[in-house]
């Protein structure tokens, strides 16, 4: 007679990111010059720091208010000048606050949609010592 033999083995847990990015030619012009984001369901901050040349990336995946858990991203350097900015989140009460500092030589574009939820999006341009735009929350 057999016998079968099952084993069942437990894994450690794991937290699934909820929030991606990914840098590509999403434009289709044929330049990997691009930045997409997509995020989840929860409530997410995101904090795009951007100069001509230069961009800075941090996502507070849990927006527990730092950018240092095991889902965030604190600090992230693109050493190009990234062309076009693509955030599309999900449900949840997200933050999007995007600065651009610097004088801009290369032309930039943004695609945003925030999902639903009760959500922000702020942006300020900063060229030679003044604020020239800022704007409110979405309404």
């Amino acid at each position: 007679m057999s016998y079968l033999v099952s084993s069942i083995e437990r894994l450690e847990s794991r937290i699934a990111p909820a929030v991606v990015f990914q840098v590509g030619d999403f434009d289709g012009d044929g330049i990997a010059h691009d930045l997409r984001i997509t995020g989840g369901a929860g409530k997410e901050r995101i904090y795009i720091e951007d100069t001509s040349t230069t961009t800075r990336l941090f996502i507070d995946a849990n927006s527990d208010g730092d950018f240092d858990d095991a889902t965030d991203t604190d600090n992230q350097l693109y050493n190009f000048p990234v062309q076009q900015f693509e955030i599309n989140l999900g449900g949840g009460i997200d933050s999007v606050t995007v600065n651009q500092l610097g004088n801009y030589t290369t032309p930039k574009s943004f695609l945003v949609n925030l999902g639903s939820g009760n959500n922000e999006f702020h942006f300020s341009l900063y060229i030679s010592a003044r604020w020239v735009c800022r704007a409110l929350p979405s309404r």
